[in-house]
Formats: structure tokens, sequence, C-alpha cells
């Protein structure tokens, strides 16, 4: 009786595992890039991408930034001008944001969205999407060490659905 109890508790902690590790995408990050803006130059995060996707499962981003010379200061995280692409008329990728953006103490922010459909590509033989989110910092432009104009830094992120 034990030992069926055992092995009962031991699938359900499985069953656990396997479903908290499915809701949740995981992110590669695969590009970083570096931009100088007037006395100021910032590195950071610029893509990202996951080639196991599952349509619908919510994607936790954490992008990072440095600040290389000059100084900036967070303003905000949300998408681009342009969410979701590709738009075609007949197979759009959509989606939407399932936690705000959040900055961390660290300059990182930390947003929750998900893909709620995605492209067909027959080339790849897969569902593709990519989200396109800015990162707003307002940064030093004429070197006196004082924050005065806002930039856009893009972060981009690239999933795929094996079919």
């Amino acid at each position: 009786m034990k030992k069926r109890i055992l092995v009962h508790a031991l699938l359900v902690v499985v069953a656990l595992a396997l479903t908290a590790t499915s809701v949740f995408a995981e992110l590669d990050l695969t590009k970083t890039s570096t931009r100088t803006n007037g006395a100021t130059t910032i590195s950071w995060d610029f893509r990202f991408t996951d080639s196991d996707y599952t349509l619908g499962d919510t994607v936790t981003l954490t992008a990072t930034w440095t600040v290389d010379e000059g100084a900036a200061e967070y303003v905000s995280f949300d998408f681009g001008s342009i969410s979701f692409t590709p738009t075609s008329r007949q197979d759009p990728v959509s989606g939407e944001i399932v936690t705000p953006a959040v900055k961390n103490d660290d300059n990182s922010v930390t947003i929750e969205f998900l893909f709620s459909d995605l492209h067909l590509c027959p080339v790849r033989n897969a569902e593709v999407g990519d989200a396109h989110f800015t990162l707003y910092l307002d940064i030093d432009m004429d070197g006196d060490g004082v924050v005065d104009t806002v930039m856009g830094y893009g972060v981009n992120v690239r999933v795929e659905e094996p079919r």
C-alpha cells in the first residue's frame, strides 16, 4: 500500500513538472547590439529565439542593457510600432502582453507575453512569428552627465513551432 501511494505521489510530481515546463516558453539570447547616440553608448540584448515554441505558451522575456559610456535612465518597455510579424492578410501573427514590463534593479526589464496566432512557413514546415519591442532609455546626448533625450532600442523575439 505504501509503495502504491509513493508511486502515485511520484506520478503527480512528474505531471506537475511537465505541466510547468510546457506552460512557459524558454528563450535563447542570440544577438546583442551596441549603439552610440551623442555622448552615450548603450549595449543591449537585441534578439531572442525559441525554436520549440507551443502556440499559446507564455513567453517570459528579460532584456538587459549596459551603459558603456555616458548616462542613461530607464523610461519604458513595450511593443514597437509593429507588434507582431509577419502581417500577411491570410495568415497574420498576433498575440498579447500577459504581464506588463517591470524594471529590475540590474538594468534589466521583464515582460510576459504570448502568441495567439502564428504564420505557416511551408519552406520551414513550421509555424513562425516575431514579436517586436522597444526599450526606451533617457540618455545624455551632449556629454554633460544629464539625461535629456529619449531613445528607443529594438528587442525582437522569433518563435518557431515545428509541425
